[in-house]
């Protein structure tokens, strides 16, 4: 037990057998971002009586934080349904809730003042870079459907809403939550994605680095939140304050943020547009490109997004 214990890394069926917990406890776990590493490390050794087991000390803590624990029954897979946004039924062309018109201005002309006078450059340099965003999740969603462990894509956050109803919500990042059946391969998930940029680029050489796309990881048999896709190519990364964050890494290339919470309810109830559904047979088309919108920088965040 005790070279079990002290090996680097576990799986989710080792520390279930070595930690003695069943179906709720795991769940209860996952929920509260516990990792597997973590579970064994929280064994008590012989001498520490005081500590109790593993089980009631998860218990402990998902009382503490929910105010119930989780029946003795193994919980009930958690029904898909993703509230959407988008025009039904589902158009596999432009699968987004708006389609605006773009006037055409050149957001960077060196000979126009940029003041509040410009409001309507500064509209139209935000609604071509939410459709470069959009673009690029259509190509992502694309290539993810090569990944057999990835049931469902979805775009939510500034690309998914109707733009502008308000300048400062532009698009300064993509977010996607992504459902996955197995996530022993994240590293194949990675490089789909960077195929899926590389397309946009290819096409109008409008080049999307990969940390502006945050993907969020979404267990599909339970709805349970399990990290971010790491944007790193190695796991762990030498020397890199991001991977010392606890039970970051437990599965490779999942990343965990330090006091970060997942918000279900928040998450639940934020306008979606699904880009691919497996289990339906749905997938979005690679988007009609017309010329590139040109990349506008401005002072603002996307402070929309509740995570």
């Amino acid at each position: 037990m005790g070279e079990k214990r002290h090996r680097f890394r576990y799986t989710w069926p080792e520390a279930k057998e070595i930690c003695e917990l069943d179906p709720c406890d795991i769940a209860m776990a996952q929920r509260l971002s516990i990792g597997p590493n973590a579970l064994v490390r929280a064994i008590p050794e012989p001498m520490q009586r005081w500590k109790p087991p593993v089980d009631m000390w998860i218990r402990e803590m998902y009382a503490k934080k929910f105010g119930e624990v989780l029946s003795e029954e193994p919980p009930p897979p958690v029904e898909f349904r993703p509230q959407v946004v988008h025009i039904l039924p589902r158009n596999s062309d432009w699968p987004w809730p708006d389609d605006p018109q773009i006037p055409e201005f050149t957001p960077c002309d060196p000979g126009v003042d940029w003041d509040d006078e410009n409001e309507d450059l500064e509209i139209a340099g935000i609604l071509r870079h939410q459709r470069l965003y959009r673009w690029a999740a259509q190509s992502i969603a694309i290539s993810l459907y090569a990944v057999p462990e990835v049931q469902s894509v979805a775009a939510f956050g500034s690309a998914a809403l109707p733009l502008p109803n308000d300048i400062s919500h532009h698009c300064a990042d993509l977010d996607l939550a992504v459902w996955m059946s197995r996530f022993d391969d994240l590293k194949a998930l990675q490089i789909a994605i960077w195929n899926g940029l590389g397309k946009i680029e290819e096409a109008h050489g409008v080049h999307l680095a990969h940390y502006e796309v945050d993907v969020h990881l979404i267990d599909f048999s339970t709805g349970l939140y399990r990290g971010r896709l790491c944007s790193f190519t190695v796991c762990p990364k030498r020397n890199r304050w991001e991977c010392r964050v606890p039970d970051c890494g437990e599965e490779l290339f999942l990343r965990q943020l330090g006091k970060y919470r997942f918000d279900y309810a928040r998450f639940d109830a934020e306008p979606k547009v699904i880009l691919m559904e497996r289990a339906r047979g749905f997938l979005v088309n690679m988007p009609m490109m017309e010329d590139p919108p040109p990349m506008v920088w401005l002072e603002y965040t996307d402070d929309d997004v509740p995570f």
